[in-house]
């Protein structure tokens, strides 16, 4: 990614490889979605709040994690009333590929599945929230571990596209 030139990549990767070239389907994407979409005029989602997967993790560790609360997570921080407030935000918790619902190379490839980079995650999520639940801007973008890693490329890759980034232990390397 030459993110000098964000029109070569906007709307897909950059190296014209696709799954679909590749004899699979086009790419997949998963997420959870929780809480109260607030919509501008155009009946975009000006509300979310992203939250990144961490390794081997996806959206419903994450879900169990940040929802319900569990011991390792210390307790809930999504909800009604809770720090990321669903009576407020829009909170889409999203898969990294290679992740539960994700385009992974066990759909088939196995080993002919690309080599994809944290830019190629980030990509296919925002093309994601944009082109199919039709979120115009974050209110937050975060992350936990990879998660965080994930935020800080969100950052670099569509500063525009959020109010604010919180990685959580990432490294930003």
């Amino acid at each position: 990614y030459d993110l000098s030139s964000p029109d070569n990549w906007t709307n897909g990767g950059e190296g014209g490889t696709t799954l679909a070239s590749l004899g699979a389907g086009p790419a997949k994407t998963a997420y959870i979605a929780l809480g109260t979409p607030k919509r501008n005029a155009a009946g975009e989602i000006t509300n979310a709040v992203v939250i990144n997967s961490f390794y081997s993790g996806d959206a419903t560790d994450m879900y169990a994690q940040w929802v319900e609360g569990t011991a390792l997570s210390g307790g809930s921080v999504i909800g009604p009333g809770k720090p990321i407030d669903t009576d407020q935000y829009y909170v889409v918790l999203v898969d990294a590929l290679g992740l539960w619902g994700t385009s992974k190379p066990s759909e088939g490839l196995g080993q002919k599945f690309p080599q994809y980079s944290y830019q190629d995650m980030v990509q296919a999520n925002y093309r994601m929230l944009r082109d199919h639940l039709k979120v115009a801007r974050a209110s937050l973008v975060t992350g936990v571990s990879m998660g965080a890693t994930q935020t800080y490329v969100w950052g670099v890759m569509h500063p525009d596209f959020m109010d604010g980034l919180m990685p959580i232990g990432g490294t930003s390397q």
